[in-house]
This record gives structure tokens, C-alpha cells and sequence, in this order.
């Protein structure tokens, strides 16, 4: 089992976000990433594709997306955003990685 940290950022984007989906997200990040491997490879959890100075990993939880670097014995959360079609939304702003 690994320890999760939230970087500043994500804690004010992990806030702002509905209670129902706060507690949908930390569900998810327990059972993906902390209890399992974190750099092992899922139909939802995976590298990605293009290096980022944001994250190295990203974890679909629905319609929401939480993108974490994996540290010595530790998850590091880096950003929690929504995926509405096409389109990422970080702080309800477009973003790209």
C-alpha cells in the first residue's frame, strides 16, 4: 500500500469539485492506484501517451480525470479534472497536457 500526496494545485481543484464526486474520486484513487500498482497498466489507468510536466500517469474515473507521477513509495496527485467530449476542463478552463 502507498501513501497519496495532493500537490497544492490539486487539493483547490479536488475542492471545488461536488461532495458526491470528491468521495466517487477518492474511491477510485484507493482502489487504482494505492492498493494496486500504480504503474501497472489498465483499460483505465495508464502512462500517457505524451510527456508532460504535469503527471506521468492518468486515472479515468467516470467522466472525471486525476493525473498523478508515481514517487518511491508514494502517489503524488497532480491535477483532477472532468472530460466533457472532447475536451479536458481543469478549473472549468480547457486544458491541454
Amino acid at each position: 500500500m502507498r501513501n497519496v500526496a495532493f500537490t497544492p494545485l490539486a487539493i483547490r481543484q479536488f475542492r471545488r469539485l461536488p461532495k458526491a464526486s470528491r468521495s466517487v474520486i477518492l474511491e477510485g484513487i484507493r482502489k487504482q492506484p494505492v492498493d494496486a500498482d500504480p504503474a501497472e497498466l489498465t483499460r483505465n489507468k495508464f502512462r500517457l501517451r505524451h510527456p508532460s510536466a504535469h503527471a506521468d500517469f492518468e486515472l479515468r474515473i467516470g467522466c472525471w480525470r486525476v493525473f498523478y507521477r508515481v514517487l518511491a513509495h508514494e502517489v503524488v496527485v497532480t491535477l483532477v479534472g472532468k472530460k466533457e467530449g472532447n475536451r479536458l476542463l481543469i478549473d472549468s478552463e480547457e486544458f491541454l497536457l
